[in-house]
């Protein structure tokens, strides 16, 4: 999606007039075109309420309610028009290809998967939040820039053992925030890990390269080897490390990639599955989307090869928002689970990077430094609460998202002199200034309405209280209902309007 934009419905109850917004419905959609002289239009003061879904010609429009999943783009006379809200608004970013996000969208799989998520009996449809984590598979494509644009290629490279070398080499292949802990470890029944990483918090990511399996056998593999990582004390993780790097010491090391000290009563308290491959089947596709939705963290790693000469290039894309996967990793944490309650837990970590009073004065919160830091920002979206810990001091807030997640180059402050650039006005810390054109390792912001805070010196710390390094968390435990109950007669303001 484009930076700071998000898939929508439209207007909500529209009044219809002889002259206002044209306002597309389903009943216009016909066979991937808009019926454009068929459209009603909408009162533009009803409409003026609804800017988020306001048509941008290049648009994907999807239908998610009655006849559900018709596609259609918007035509450039439509633009500044609306939709109602039993259509979806698709804001796809240049850098992906809409024809492609349309396709898979009218594929069988994906027809499916709606069918699957529908609801309501009267007027059955998707609700928006489904369609947001709508699993899609990337096609990924390289351009020579030039007078004459051209796309490379694909290639292949010669064997996975290859792939695999590449990967032990430069981990950040699969992601920057992971330390590479071993390779090729014997699970004691017959079974060969290819890969075993670490997390900054902790938790252990089991690799698995597709190889000559079949996609179903590699998932069913995995599975399988998740049921040995499972089981592995911080002594058996510690003498893997060992094997991988002889005369190397995982506390230490750990320190010096993460500045972070190794906490034994943390670590392998989650782990998530990656399977690397080059393509899979589309029952696999649905398998590892199954999966994911009822938070197995459990995801796949595409990777595309280009030819550019003799040189060869790899790109690669998730099938799954990893910000997700990172998410049911924490959700799957072993002991006493229950439904999660819908409150957010957010790590706010005041320091050198990022100060909490200017969160406080100027309505925000914000991660970067690296994907993991802040991927799962973009689980937050517009009326979500969330409850603000401070590492080494307590819970110091409890607030309301107003936006989602942007980076800190397009996240702007309101000033006395009118809205200005967040990291010309921020003077406390240094919000990864020096990040600022990386799109990984950059600070990312999110607006927020403050309900009640108090400064660090005053922040709330109890025994029994939840605790996570993860930015943000949907906790699934008894600790954390624990938690917001007892937050919620300190933070006494934390249901005001």
């Amino acid at each position: 999606m484009r930076p700071n934009e998000t898939v929508t419905y439209g207007i909500l109850k529209p009044e219809w007039v002889k002259e206002g917004v044209p306002t597309v419905r389903v009943t216009e959609m016909k066979t991937g075109v808009i019926d454009i002289a068929a459209l009603p239009h909408c009162n533009p003061v009803r409409a003026a309420k609804f800017e988020k879904t306001r048509l941008v010609p290049g648009d994907l429009l999807v239908s998610k309610d009655g006849t559900i999943g018709k596609t259609a783009f918007v035509p450039p006379e439509l633009a500044g028009g609306n939709i109602t809200q039993h259509m979806l608004r698709f804001p796809i970013t240049d850098l992906v290809d809409r024809f492609f996000v349309r396709l898979i969208i009218d594929a069988p799989f994906c027809q499916a998967w709606m069918v699957g998520e529908t609801k309501g009996v009267a007027l059955q449809g998707v609700n928006v939040g489904d369609f947001r984590r709508m699993p899609i598979p990337l096609r990924q494509s390289i351009w020579k820039v030039g007078a004459n644009p051209s796309p490379l290629p694909t290639s292949s490279l010669p064997s996975e053992k290859q792939l695999e070398e590449m990967i032990v080499a430069a981990p950040a292949i699969l992601d920057d925030q992971w330390m590479l802990i071993g390779r090729q470890i014997q699970t004691g029944s017959g079974g060969v890990i290819d890969l075993l990483a670490v997390a900054p918090d902790g938790s252990l990511v089991l690799i698995e390269l597709k190889r000559d399996r079949t996609p179903r056998e590699v998932v069913a593999q995995a599975l399988d080897y998740a049921s040995y990582v499972a089981g592995l004390k911080p002594e058996g993780v510690a003498d893997i490390y060992s094997a991988f790097a002889p005369g190397r010491d995982l506390a230490a090391d750990f320190k010096a990639r993460f500045g972070e000290t190794l906490d034994e009563d943390t670590l392998n308290e989650s782990h998530q599955i990656v399977v690397v491959a080059a393509s899979l089947d589309d029952s696999t596709e649905r398998i590892v989307g199954y999966l994911s939705e009822r938070d197995i963290p459990i995801n796949v790693l595409f990777f595309q090869v280009f030819a550019d000469g003799e040189e060869r290039l790899l790109s690669r894309a998730w099938l799954i928002n990893s910000a997700e996967t990172q998410a049911n990793a924490v959700s799957a944490t072993p002991g006493t689970k229950e439904p999660w309650n819908g409150e957010f837990y957010v790590n706010f970590g005041h320091g050198l990077t990022r100060a909490w009073n200017e969160a406080v004065q100027y309505g925000f919160i914000s991660g970067g430094g690296g994907s993991w830091y802040s991927g799962s920002l973009s689980l937050l979206n517009v009326g979500d609460r969330i409850w603000v810990k401070a590492p080494k001091h307590g819970f110091v807030g409890v607030g309301r998202v107003t936006a989602k997640s942007v980076r800190a180059i397009d996240f702007k402050l309101p000033t006395a002199a009118g809205d200005q650039p967040a990291l010309e006005v921020l003077k406390g810390a240094t919000y990864h200034r020096e990040f600022a054109n990386d799109l990984d390792r950059s600070e990312y912001f999110v607006a927020v309405r403050w309900l009640d805070t108090v400064p660090l010196e005053k922040a709330a710390q109890e025994v029994g209280f939840f605790g996570n390094q993860n930015t943000v968390v949907r906790p699934a435990s008894p600790k954390w209902r624990h938690t917001i109950e007892r937050l919620k007669q300190i933070f006494t303001k934390w249901d005001s309007q």
